[in-house]
């Protein structure tokens, strides 16, 4: 692949760069609600795992178990790296984990959680966590959601 991606980028640009490479069309993505955004019902953009499922090949394992697989193994560590670092009130240690975690939730359209990481994320690069315990409040019950979320998502696919 010689295409080159940067981060942050969106699903649309992520399925424009695969689907250079695939041989066939993507596939039908499974009946989802039709909101692509992060609603108060679900902490995931729907639109993601779409394209995520999408972009299984007939006879391969599943992108999408193996991307929610990675995000649960690697997530809780990077969260409490995070939280242990807004506590020690530590700027280059939040913005490190703060990317890091942001990222990773982008990936898997956990999108509201990503946006409070970018918050500590940016505060930290100002050296200014004044706001970080509140921030860290409402990402720790987000953080909650999207877990629960990819855990059902999950047994939707294995079913």
């Amino acid at each position: 692949m010689d295409q080159y991606l940067g981060k942050p980028f969106t699903s649309d640009q992520l399925h424009a760069v695969l689907s250079l490479y695939l041989q066939r069309p993507a596939a039908a993505a499974p009946a989802q609600p039709a909101s692509g955004a992060a609603t108060a019902r679900s902490p995931l953009d729907r639109s993601v795992l779409a394209v995520l499922h999408g972009l299984r090949q007939p006879g391969s394992p599943s992108l999408l178990e193996k991307v929610i697989g990675i995000y649960r193994h690697s997530a809780p560590g990077l969260k409490e790296r995070l939280v242990a670092a807004i506590e020690r009130r530590e700027p280059a240690a939040v913005q490190e984990n703060a990317h890091a975690l942001k990222s990773s939730s982008a990936n898997v359209g956990a999108t509201c959680l990503a946006d409070l990481c970018r918050q500590l994320e940016q505060m930290a690069r100002q050296a200014d966590l004044s706001r970080a315990a509140e921030i860290r409040r409402q990402l720790e019950c987000e953080y909650s959601r999207v877990m629960e979320a990819l855990k059902c998502e999950l047994a939707a696919v294995a079913a």
